[in-house]
């Protein structure tokens, strides 16, 4: 008697997502009627974990492609403080003054010391606060 491998003890990727069983032969699956309705209840139920992730997979895609504009601005915001730091130039720059987005409608200024260190928050999730 032949039974589907169990997520558990069925090799996995780098992921941890079983792979899928290739069925070649379904004698080696099936070997009486009796087993039909198990066995395909048991690939229904593989297809719909699978489409399940797929769609963990497409959501968490399309997060990530929604966030490539801020990382973006925040890279060129990087690179013109890089070229504005004591480092790169000879004589120390003049403070940086500039405004603040603080929400839709409301700016504050500011004035930012020459530094040779930038820090990002990457993923803080901040704007939900």
């Amino acid at each position: 008697m032949a039974t589907v491998a169990k997520p558990e003890s069925a090799p996995t990727n780098a992921r941890g997502i079983p792979y899928a069983p290739f069925v070649d032969r379904v004698e080696d699956y099936v070997s009486d009627r009796s087993q039909v309705d198990a066995t395909v209840n048991s690939f229904k139920e593989m297809i719909s974990k699978y489409q399940f992730m797929q769609q963990n997979t497409q959501r968490r895609a399309t997060g990530l492609r929604t966030k490539i504009p801020d990382i973006l601005k925040t890279l060129e915001t990087v690179r013109f403080l890089a070229l504005h730091s004591p480092t790169t130039s000879t004589s120390p720059p003049p403070p940086l003054e500039t405004t603040f987005e603080l929400n839709d409608t409301l700016y504050a200024r500011a004035s930012i010391p020459p530094t040779s260190e930038v820090y990002l928050w990457l993923g803080a999730n901040l704007a939900h606060l």
